[in-house]
């Protein structure tokens, strides 16, 4: 799997699917003539939910870096532009605790 992330805080997991053969009969639109290489949109999670509303500055916090548990790659986190890092989970009713790091006052 590889993951990306959105400025607004979407993560989105991927699926990589390899073939050993090009498939030169059937048409995949998104996908090179003779690749042997897909990418499957698997899930997206959106992580800012009720903290982007929450947030105290006037432009909305913007996603920058995104790492992933080695432990268990369930779990990630998220460095937004205000220096909070947001404790996520892939799985919908995983909600890891805490929900974020930041400063004492923005501590959550």
């Amino acid at each position: 799997s590889i993951a990306s992330l959105e400025m607004e805080g979407t993560v989105i997991i991927w699926l990589v699917l390899e073939s050993d053969v090009a498939d030169y009969d059937s048409i995949d639109y998104g996908q090179a003539v003779g690749a042997r290489v897909r990418l499957l949109k698997s899930t997206a999670v959106h992580s800012l939910g009720n903290d982007r509303a929450a947030s105290s500055s006037v432009l909305p916090a913007r996603c920058v870096r995104l790492s992933f548990f080695p432990s268990d790659p369930s779990r990630f986190v998220i460095g937004d532009d205000l220096g909070r890092l947001l404790h996520r989970s892939r799985y919908s009713d995983g909600t890891p605790n805490p929900r974020s790091f930041g400063t004492d006052h923005e501590h959550q």
